[in-house]
């Protein structure tokens, strides 16, 4: 069951001394939009016209500006590529998972040759930073193409646009973004997949009109380059496995697969023996078990519905 963000009229963004300013702008919230049913074999864009179309009453955006990905931890996570089918994308639903529908900004596509990033502008005059707009972008496309594209948003021309990518933690206090690296940018050949920014899904890239003069100016100040300690937080540890311990982590793996996979084929066996033809009101349940679906769970759901389990069993 899908969630769609709704718009709130009203975002904060940060300005100088790291004081937040309400403004006028999108911020989202989440509503549930119900139930759409499609197979593993169902290619993503027919999942996003079943969507526009089935939910199109409660604000779903038609099916060129959907972005469909994962929810986990109350964070947008995993984008689910375009070039495949709903299954490529989901190898499992377990108990919890959200499906987030997105609206895009523009019109995209998103497939493995794309990066999912972030764009801020930073206002030098005003010490303001600008809340990021998302955008799905080629990893072949060249900072020079990049430049060109916030042309287009902005009107701010190419050859005087600065680009930098911070570190997030920099983020957090407004006095750390004058001293970026504003004056070692990327070369415009560089492509945003390429080896000299090693851009990955999520990363932010600042950018800033040159012709403007910079209103905060510290005393000797040095380009920000490493995150102090203090700024941290704590250190993550890791565990490094044995080889035995890889092997059992390995077999259990595959019992669970082969557990799912038992289950599923159980289901499946279930739902080929219940005869459908002119009870309507088994056949949604009877569809649930072809779909997946352990016999247990579908047996709740009828309960959950008012349905008389034992019908299952006809």
């Amino acid at each position: 069951a899908p969630s769609s963000p709704s718009c709130s009229p009203w975002s904060r963004r940060r300005g100088a001394g790291g004081a937040e300013e309400e403004i006028e702008a999108k911020q989202t919230a989440f509503i549930p939009l119900g139930e759409v049913v499609v197979t593993k074999d169902t290619l993503m864009p027919d999942v996003k016209a079943a969507i526009a179309s089935q939910f199109a009453d409660k604000g779903a955006p038609p099916a060129n500006l959907i972005r469909i990905r994962d929810r986990a931890n109350k964070k947008l996570t995993t984008v689910y590529v375009d070039n495949g089918t709903f299954g490529d994308n989901v190898r499992r639903i377990v108990d919890g998972k959200e499906i987030v529908v997105q609206r895009t900004a523009v019109e995209e596509t998103f497939t493995d040759e794309h990066l999912l990033l972030e764009l801020r502008r930073w206002n030098p005059a005003s010490s303001l930073l600008e809340d990021g707009v998302e955008r799905a972008l080629s990893r072949d496309m060249t900072v020079a193409s990049l430049k060109d594209l916030i042309t287009e948003s902005t009107g701010v021309p190419a050859a005087h646009i600065g680009l930098v990518k911070p570190w997030s933690w920099q983020l957090k206090d407004v006095e750390n973004i004058p001293k970026l690296k504003w004056e070692s940018p990327p070369p415009d050949a560089a492509t945003l997949g390429g080896r000299v920014l090693r851009l990955k899904h999520g990363d932010i890239l600042l950018f800033k009109d040159t012709r403007e003069e910079e209103k905060w100016k510290p005393d000797d100040a040095e380009a920000v380059s490493a995150p102090p300690s203090a700024s941290r937080g704590g250190e993550a540890g890791f565990k490094i496995y044995t080889r035995e311990e890889i092997a059992v982590r390995e077999a259990e793996r595959k019992a669970k697969e082969e557990s799912a996979d038992k289950e599923r084929a159980e289901a499946e066996a279930v739902a080929a023996s219940i005869p459908t033809s002119g009870r309507p009101e088994v056949a949604k349940y009877v569809k649930l078990l072809k779909l997946g679906m352990s016999k247990e769970q579908v047996l709740q759901r009828m309960r959950v519905d008012g349905i008389d389990p034992s019908l299952l069993e006809a």
